[in-house]
């Protein structure tokens, strides 16, 4: 008859005693020893056998979740890399696009240099021939990239997975695929906030005036070469929250966010910007709050809405005219100028006068110059100006 030796004693080499000391981890130090791969590896599967029960010598073997959490935590640190390094690093993107560090969960800390976006080969500065102004046209670069990359690019399905394909589409023309993948997470409130809205409305809402404004703010925050600088993405990124709203303000300041410094100096280099690019108006801003419904003989018209640069106005049946609407405007001073760039009727009627008064005239009445609705007041500015309509007219006055 075959007999076999007791399990605990059939192998001396493999006998194990409390001895040996399994202890908690928070028991002990953590010692650093450097190991080349197979040593760890090796010991890994050295001590794999510690789990077995049967493998130990004495009666009171420990407690069987003590062994495993003595193996597992040896094992965890045999798999950690050595020295200064024996820390695992978690890392976010802020909101505002800064990609930060942290060794505990609770601080994080900027870590530009540790950026992906930041190890994405920058193209070299470029302008097309015969550009005017080096800085509008990097800017204009920027604003043909958004519109014809990004919102044109973007699908009409009313979705989130449609909104997000022209997001990471349009990232990942800018810095690739596995990069854009990695920054996509600033833009998830775009999409969410994009359907919510309705895709067309959200593309309807990106007019010229809004875009003329991005253009002026890139234009004030980047470098002589097209470079743009953390810094400088901070200023254009709070300017958007102070220059727009609602979906645009969204949408707008989350894929700057996304672009940063790399990004944006990609798209401004990529040669999409018009060598005549025009920013003009954006030195000669109005202060829209000085102007008011003209105080006369007869008060009449509403100011619907008022905006960075714009102003709506709603037209009313004038006292003493019987058959048409009015509505008349003037700044808080003769001198007190701006210049009108269009208008354009929200709704209503049809407009039968349109008309302004050149600055520094007195603000006796409407004014007597022709206002087009293209061309606005032309090369001069205004102090005053008034619309006649066939009923009950709301009108957008852009200035300059």
């Amino acid at each position: 008859m075959t007999r076999f030796k007791d399990k605990r004693t059939a192998w001396k080499g493999a006998q194990l005693s409390t001895r040996d000391h399994i202890t908690a981890p928070s028991d002990t130090r953590e010692d650093l020893y450097c190991l080349t791969l197979p040593q760890s590896e090796a010991l890994i599967a050295a001590i794999e056998f510690y789990r077995y029960t049967t493998r130990w010598l004495d009666d009171d073997t420990p407690a069987s979740d003590a062994i495993e959490q003595f193996v597992n935590d040896t094992q965890r640190r045999l798999m950690m890399p050595c020295g200064d390094d024996n820390t695992i690093v978690l890392s976010q993107f802020t909101i505002n696009g800064h990609y930060q560090t942290s060794n505990d969960g609770m601080t994080y800390n900027d870590k530009p240099e540790l950026d992906p976006r930041n190890h994405v080969t920058l193209p070299p500065p470029f302008l097309p021939p015969d550009t005017i102004t080096p800085a509008c046209t990097y800017a204009d670069s920027i604003v043909n990239s958004l519109i014809n990359d990004w919102i044109n690019h973007t699908g009409e399905t009313e979705d989130q997975a449609t909104v997000l394909e022209g997001i990471i589409s349009f990232l990942a023309g800018l810095f690739g695929l596995t990069v854009a993948g990695l920054v996509v997470g600033i833009t998830l409130a775009i999409a969410a906030s994009i359907v919510a809205f309705t895709v067309a409305a959200w593309k309807a809402a990106y007019t010229t005036e809004v875009w003329n404004r991005l253009r002026c703010n890139l234009r004030d925050n980047i470098g002589t070469d097209g470079s743009f600088s953390q810094t400088q993405v901070d200023a254009i990124y709070s300017r958007i929250g102070d220059e727009e709203s609602g979906i645009v303000e969204i949408s707008l300041q989350q894929m700057i966010a996304a672009m940063g410094p790399a990004g944006l100096t990609i798209a401004a280099r990529s040669g999409k910007g018009l060598p005549d690019a025009d920013c003009d108006y954006c030195d000669t801003a109005c202060d829209v709050d000085m102007w008011s419904i003209f105080n006369g003989d007869e008060d009449y018209g509403t100011i619907i809405d008022m905006g960075a640069d714009y102003i709506i106005i709603e037209t009313m049946p004038a006292p003493t005219t019987v058959g048409e609407d009015y509505v008349r405007m003037k700044t808080t001073g003769i001198d007190d100028c701006c210049k009108i760039l269009t208008w354009e009727v929200v709704s209503g009627g049809t407009v039968n006068i349109s008309v302004y008064g050149e600055c520094g005239e007195a603000q006796t009445a409407g004014g007597a110059l022709s206002l087009a609705p293209d061309t606005g007041t032309g090369e001069s500015s205004a102090n005053r100006f008034a619309f006649a309509a066939t009923a009950t007219t709301q009108i957008k006055v852009t200035f300059g």
